[in-house]
This record gives structure tokens, C-alpha cells and sequence, in this order.
């Protein structure tokens, strides 16, 4: 529950108190939010997708996907970028992303990945539209769990602080065992066309190691990664996701 409250804006609120520890145990289960996100998207392309262009059904299928989690992630991507271009001392990096406001890097960050979303998701609707789109979403939540867990924070406060305090190997693990459950669930729907085990591998591998690569970029920009780092690391998977999907493949 608490893994779909973090990451979308569904009707889902945990009752009761909630510690510092069930929101570190929430990143488990971080892919099946994602999962759930992309079953959504899955959903509303069969519902609309026979009917329209698929200019239009890319179109729409990218407005859902910022929507359900309220553009919480491209937040990130643009706070993040805006600190990176702005070449200032430490401190004031991290206060550029408390302000609420987006400059001009952040704008262009957001226009871009949006933009090779759009071009991408288009490219994936004339090839297998039901795993990648359901795959998708659950990439980009990994991601977030593979930087919590190898990152370091740069604040002594926040979320993004929280759920590295609070989490560990064990939420870790479990996030790879969902994750291969959901791609070996696949391969049970092969009818569906799946990725076949070698190229899920290898989705899973590039996540893995691209996350690494960005951690420790942010972490040299910043002296460790914020919660708004986590929201670019999301959006940027999803991005190297579906840019690898569109690449042709043999296996």
C-alpha cells in the first residue's frame, strides 16, 4: 500500500501510524507498483487503442502515464537538472531543488524525456504494446530501488534520506526476486511476445548498471543523491527502457 502511495496518485492511504521502517520496506515492492502503473496503461491502450491512431493512443498513453503517478518523478528530473546546470557550491544545489520553481534546464529536461517517451512508446505500440507497456513502469520503480540501496544521502532530512536510512539488502533482494518473477511471468504469456529470458536479462542488467553510473554522477554533483535524483533515476529508465525495446532483437 504504502509502495503505491509513494508512487502514484490511486486512492491508496495506509490507516494508522506509520513509521520510519514500513516506509524503508515500502521499496520492496516498489516494481509491483510499477506493474500495477503499467497494467493501467496496458488496460487503457486496449480500451482506446483499436479505435484511434496510434499517434494519438502514444499520446495519450504518456499524459496517463505522468498522470497516475502526478508528474511526481518529472518533478525530480527537472529540480535535479536545474541544480546540475547551475554549477553553484553544494548548498546551494540543494536548496535549487527545494524551490518550487523550474528553470530552464529543468523545463528542457522534461521536454525531452517527454518527448523520446512520445517517440518511443509510439515505436513500441507497432511492435508487442502489451509487455513493453507493462514493463515499462516496473524498470523505472526497480531503478528507484537499485539507487536507494547503493546511494548515500546528501540531506539529513527528506524522503529520499528515509528510505535509505530505513531500507537495506533484505527490501533489495526482494525488489530483484519481484522483478524476475514478473519477466519469468512473462515468458508463461509468451503468446503476448515477452521478451524472451536472454533480452530480459538484459533489460534488467542495463537498469542495474545505469542506475550505478547515475548515482555516481549525482553523487558527485552533490555529495551523495536526494529524492528528486530518485524521481530523474525513474524517468530515466524508463526512457533507456523503452529506447532498448525499440532497438530490433533476435532473442
Amino acid at each position: 500500500m504504502l509502495a503505491l502511495q509513494f508512487l502514484t496518485i490511486l486512492p491508496v492511504r495506509v490507516r494508522g501510524r506509520v513509521s520510519g521502517q514500513d516506509v524503508g520496506r515500502s521499496i520492496a515492492f516498489f516494481p509491483l507498483a510499477g506493474l500495477l502503473r503499467g497494467g493501467l496503461l496496458a488496460l487503457a491502450y486496449g480500451t482506446f487503442g483499436p479505435f484511434l491512431p496510434q499517434e494519438v493512443s502514444a499520446a495519450l498513453l504518456l499524459t496517463l502515464s505522468v498522470l497516475i503517478n502526478g508528474g511526481f518523478h518529472l518533478d525530480g528530473l527537472a529540480d535535479t537538472f536545474d541544480a546540475v546546470a547551475s554549477g553553484k557550491p553544494l548548498q546551494e544545489k540543494l536548496e535549487i531543488m527545494k524551490d518550487s520553481t523550474t528553470g530552464p534546464a529543468g523545463i528542457t529536461a522534461i521536454v525531452l524525456v517527454l518527448l523520446l517517451k512520445y517517440v518511443l512508446i509510439l515505436e513500441v505500440l507497432s511492435k508487442a504494446p502489451l509487455p513493453y507497456l507493462l514493463l515499462f513502469p516496473v524498470m523505472g520503480a526497480w531503478s528507484t530501488v537499485v539507487g536507494v540501496f547503493h546511494g548515500r544521502s546528501a540531506r539529513s532530512d527528506g524522503l529520499g534520506h528515509l528510505l535509505m536510512k530505513e531500507s537495506g539488502a533484505l527490501e533489495f533482494v526482494i525488489s530483484v526476486a519481484f522483478v524476475l518473477l514478473i519477466f519469468a511471468s512473462g515468458q508463461v504469456l509468451n503468446r503476448f511476445d515477452f521478451p524472451s529470458i536472454p533480452r530480459s536479462v538484459l533489460f534488467a542488467a542495463a537498469a542495474y548498471l545505469f542506475t550505478l553510473s547515475l548515482v555516481k554522477f549525482f553523487g558527485s554533483r552533490f555529495n551523495g543523491i536526494t529524492g528528486d535524483n530518485l524521481g530523474a533515476i525513474c524517468e530515466l529508465n524508463e526512457v533507456l527502457f523503452l529506447l532498448m525495446a525499440a532497438v530490433p532483437y533476435g532473442g
